[in-house]
């Protein structure tokens, strides 16, 4: 703690230690500490599982965290962001991950932001990727839209459904 305004102050209870490239993170310090403000704070997979159990039928209760979560629907449009971020990243000669991960891409399908603040609110796209590349992979989703929209609005008719029939076999 060599910084003027850090000298005398506590140091956390925990961190994060290092992030993976999907997401998931190794905590360092007090881990059990950690665990119990994550819960206490509704953080991370937990409250994915919440929303699941909530809605186990309805696909589009939680943001999808690789392809494989995606609808069929939503395939052709995640190829084209994956194909447009790969061609990106060959262009500025940097790696694909720089650009933007893979469940980066399938949260942008799955929320099909109009626009940049749109965009702003999918995970991994903080204001200086949205100012770099969010005009590309705005473009680059557009075609997929209406197909998107539908691919979605079927699959939560049939949840929907699903859940209409549960709700009637539990009846007495």
């Amino acid at each position: 703690r060599r910084s003027a305004r850090l000298v005398g102050a506590k140091p956390p209870d925990f961190y994060v230690a290092w992030e993976s490239a999907s997401g998931d993170i190794v905590l360092g310090g007090e881990v059990e500490k950690a665990k119990r403000w994550m819960r206490e704070h509704r953080f991370g997979d937990e409250t994915r599982a919440r929303a699941a159990a909530d809605n186990p039928d309805d696909p589009m209760a939680v943001m999808p965290r690789g392809p494989e979560d995606l609808l069929e629907g939503e395939q052709a449009a995640f190829q084209a962001v994956r194909a447009a971020k790969t061609a990106k990243a060959r262009e500025l000669d940097t790696a694909g991950y720089h650009i933007a991960q893979i469940r980066a891409l399938c949260e942008l399908v799955r929320r099909l932001p109009a626009n940049k603040a749109e965009l702003e609110e999918c995970w991994g796209f903080g204001p200086s990727k949205v100012d770099a590349y969010g005009d590309y992979f705005l473009e680059a989703l557009r075609p997929f839209v209406d197909d998107i929209r539908q691919a979605q609005a079927t699959a939560s008719a049939a949840a929907a459904a699903a859940a209409a029939v549960e709700d009637d076999e539990e009846a007495p």
